[in-house]
């Protein structure tokens, strides 16, 4: 699936520099008190940039398709562009080798521009761009730290060919540096997320309060980060990374002839750079004129939730973000380390303790996704509702499927259950919202791994906790959960069932008349005397029926004791179809 912009079918006429914003006319201004023979330096490094830019759209390969506007309609349309997502089996081929060895000239004449006029903010943000562009990120990050133009490009210069180095850590603090220097109406138009957002909460976002829209917008890209396991936050960085490139090319010649214009800057700050582009010339005469498609990379994932998850992050589900690759969203971005992105298979228990909570997360990578020897790392993350109060699990299996254990020393808080595969760099993560009630008197669910296993601790249960909530028909597993605060010298009543969903009414029809098999529930139970434990862990094995229909079921565990409100703990399964008989 390869997505693509339509930046112009039809070119009414060459433009040669975009349109000259407030900020680049800031940056720019240093060069003129140079006297002439630095502006007429500045002016042959223009000449030079938009000569290659001449140069690579006179090689870039040809098309006679123009794109989806001509075909399936545009996904959307922003300003003068059509944007659409298709399977395109024809996508442009690399580069030529003539327009690597052009660049490489160019970046030579801009270099010894700027020993003529080092200051010179244009000609430093043009050399980290195509050093860039070229693969050098590290002569980038040379040239951005070297640069002496006003202190907040530079660092954000920095910060961009940082980000492209995947050195995103060091990215975010040089951004941050620059948010510091830039002025503030150049800073609000930066951390502004009016384009991120989907039109109905874009509304609700112009509503709110500065000081809302502040809050909101940090929470946002707190929760954006694709990993917490990672120091820094690269969909952070990625968006800092495309005002910069915004920037450096307000004053440039761009590869299709266009003006630079704000719907530019949309396309770019909410979809990413190009990383390809053809030439399409109409097959017949008297067709539309010639223009360009330009190519964005093909991999994509949406990492930014909606507002009211922005709002209430307690709530989180779990089903915020749709990992769903090349469909129309308000926002792309494909982190490098990420070639793929699945959901993951995971269960979740929390076991309340005096000032917190201990919580075992359980992941289970479908054994399909992997390759043979597979080099897997795992983290379970849990920050509070607020971006701070980072705890990370303390051991980190290398299996493909296993359990992590975290304290939780803050209620509410959202879990990051990260799991990553380096040799195919797959990505699985699960993230949600964790609560727990300090007075409970029975745990979380916990399923076990092992059917017979009988763990007398916490400590015991976790070491084997089981990977996922999905079952078989007739498969036995083991539950463990703890009591709380029994009394002491009297007796509890414990019942187990797994609760059937409640069938519609064609199903209801179709089991009446014995077309479709029904789903009864499953219950058992007993009483227990008590010792008055603070803490009273349980476990016993159950069976899942045989005949069970594939579907969700609730597990439950009630607690009962005299003079006292029954307590439920429940654990949602899924239930899948049984295995093939084998003869």
């Amino acid at each position: 699936m390869i997505p693509a912009i339509v930046r112009s079918v039809v070119l009414a006429g060459s433009v040669l520099l975009g349109s000259q914003g407030a900020s680049a006319q800031r940056m720019v201004s240093a060069a003129s008190v140079k006297g002439q023979d630095s502006a007429a330096v500045l002016a042959r490094s223009r000449s030079a940039q938009a000569g290659f830019e001449r140069f690579r759209y006179m090689r870039l390969p040809r098309t006679h398709q123009s794109g989806g506007g001509s075909r399936n309609g545009c996904h959307e349309i922003i300003g003068r562009f059509c944007f659409w997502f298709e399977a395109d089996p024809d996508a442009p081929p690399p580069e030529a080798p003539v327009i690597g060895e052009r660049r490489r000239a160019l970046l030579q004449r801009l270099a010894t521009a700027a020993d003529v006029i080092p200051g010179d903010a244009w000609i430093t943000g043009q050399r980290v761009r195509y050093l860039v562009e070229a693969g050098d990120e590290g002569a980038a990050v040379a040239t951005a730290r070297a640069c002496r133009a006003e202190r907040w490009w530079c660092a954000a210069l920095e910060g961009y060919a940082l980000h492209e180095a995947e050195r995103y850590s060091e990215a975010q603090t040089a951004f941050d540096a620059a948010l510091g220097a830039m002025p503030a109406e150049e800073r609000a138009r930066w951390m502004d997320v009016t384009d991120l957002l989907a039109p109905e909460d874009q509304r609700e976002y112009g509503r709110a309060s500065e000081e809302e829209r502040v809050r909101l917008a940090r929470r946002l890209w707190w929760l954006a980060d694709p990993l917490w396991s990672d120091a820094g936050n690269d969909r952070l960085t990625e968006h800092y990374a495309r005002w910069t490139m915004h920037v450096i090319q307000q004053r440039a010649r761009q590869v299709d002839r266009i003006a630079w214009r704000d719907d530019m800057r949309e396309i770019v700050v909410r979809y990413g750079w190009f990383n390809a582009w053809e030439r399409y010339v109409p097959l017949f005469y008297g067709s539309s004129g010639e223009g360009m498609v330009a190519y964005n990379d093909p991999r994509t994932w949406e990492w930014l939730v909606p507002l009211s998850a922005v709002r209430a992050p307690r709530t989180l589900k779990g089903d915020e973000w749709p990992l769903l690759e090349a469909t129309p969203t308000p926002t792309r971005y494909a982190p490098e380390y990420a070639a793929r992105v699945i959901p993951l298979p995971h269960q979740v228990a929390v076991f309340p303790r005096p000032g917190g909570a201990v919580l075992v997360a359980g992941y289970d990578l479908p054994a399909d996704s992997l390759p043979a020897n597979p080099r897997i790392h795992a983290a379970a993350v849990v920050m509070d509702d607020d971006g701070g109060g980072r705890t990370v699990s303390p051991w980190q299996p290398t299996a493909a499927s296993g359990a992590l254990r975290v304290a939780l020393p803050r209620n509410p808080s959202v879990l990051s259950l990260e799991v990553r595969e380096d040799s195919t760099r797959l990505l699985a993560r699960r993230r949600q919202a964790v609560a727990w009630d300090a007075d409970a008197r029975v745990s979380d669910l916990l399923l076990l791994a092992h059917p017979e296993a009988r763990p007398e601790s916490l400590d015991d249960a976790a070491r084997i906790a089981r990977g996922s909530a999905n079952l078989r028909p007739g498969e036995r597993v083991a539950l463990f959960w703890e009591m709380y605060r029994l009394p002491a010298g009297d007796s509890v009543t414990v019942r187990i069932g797994l609760v059937t969903p409640q069938a519609g009414w064609a199903r209801r029809q179709l089991e009446a008349i014995g077309i479709a098999r029904g789903s009864r529930p499953v219950r058992m139970g007993w009483r227990e005397a008590t010792e008055g434990e603070a803490i009273a862990p349980r476990s016993i094995t159950v069976g899942i029926p045989a005949d069970l229909r594939p579907g969700e079921y609730t597990l439950e565990v009630s607690v009962s004791a005299p003079g006292r409100p029954t307590a439920v703990a429940r654990r949602t399964v899924r239930v899948g179809d049984p295995p093939p008989v084998t003869r």
